[in-house]
């Protein structure tokens, strides 16, 4: 075998192995090429931009507007493309916050594995006043609720509005650093701000209930959420 050969295959061995990056639904509010705040929905590992041609993936996604004491607004969201990355983008609705995102992607098969996947999004602004009020979407079948106090935040992750212990969560910091974590009996854990900037939150939960959608059978749902939480500077 001709070694330029050898290397090609060798190559392909080191790609295969190495694992495919995932892809969940974000939601934020970010300033559009005039400056005007405009919703912008992700596909995307983190909350940032990410290939174009994934979002035609999610484009029967839900979106919401929130503000407290009124009926959430649906917002109306259009694909758009700039360099190969691309968003889902909207209006924000007069007075919004925070937003939230649903869809039921659908059964997928992952290695030996066959599940229903849905995913669940929110955004939140930690410098709104109204946070609190904010800060949990009954909307959301799996929720990451942060609360903003003199230590830093703190997060609960809810299913069905109940705490998910044992949760796995996973938080990306503004420069895109890692840590693990796993929720504790009530389902929280303390987050780390010590960088202002967008962090990137997401919990897993795995419900064993079998079902079909439309031909598929699956013996289990897995829910992500995510939170994309802007943290605002020290004063």
């Amino acid at each position: 075998m001709k070694r330029s050969t050898v290397f090609a295959a060798v190559v392909a061995l080191l790609l295969s192995a190495s694992p495919a990056p995932a892809h969940f639904v974000w939601v934020s509010i970010e300033n559009d090429g005039s400056g005007q705040p405009t919703v912008h929905v992700w596909f995307s590992e983190l909350a940032e931009p990410d290939s174009a041609d994934l979002l035609d993936r999610i484009t029967s996604i839900k979106v919401l507007g929130r503000v407290p004491g009124q009926k959430p607004a649906t917002i109306a969201v259009k694909k758009q493309e700039r360099d190969g990355d691309g968003a889902l983008v909207g209006l924000v609705p007069t007075g919004s916050h925070a937003l939230s995102a649903q869809i039921k992607y659908g059964v997928i098969t992952r290695g030996e594995s066959t599940f229903l996947l849905q995913y669940h999004a929110k955004y939140l602004d930690a410098a709104a006043a109204n946070l609190p009020a904010l800060a949990r979407d009954e909307s959301l079948t799996l929720d990451v609720v942060p609360e903003v106090n003199a230590k830093g935040v703190t997060l609960q992750v809810l299913f069905q509005g109940k705490p998910a212990a044992g949760a796995e969560v996973i938080i990306r910091d503004p420069s895109a650093a890692q840590s693990d974590a796993k929720t504790d009996s009530a389902g929280r854990l303390t987050l780390d701000t010590a960088s202002p900037g967008l962090y990137s939150i997401r919990a897993k939960w795995v419900v064993k209930e079998a079902g079909k959608e439309g031909d598929k059978e699956y013996p289990q749902v897995n829910h992500y959420s995510t939170l994309a939480l802007r943290v605002p500077e020290k004063k």
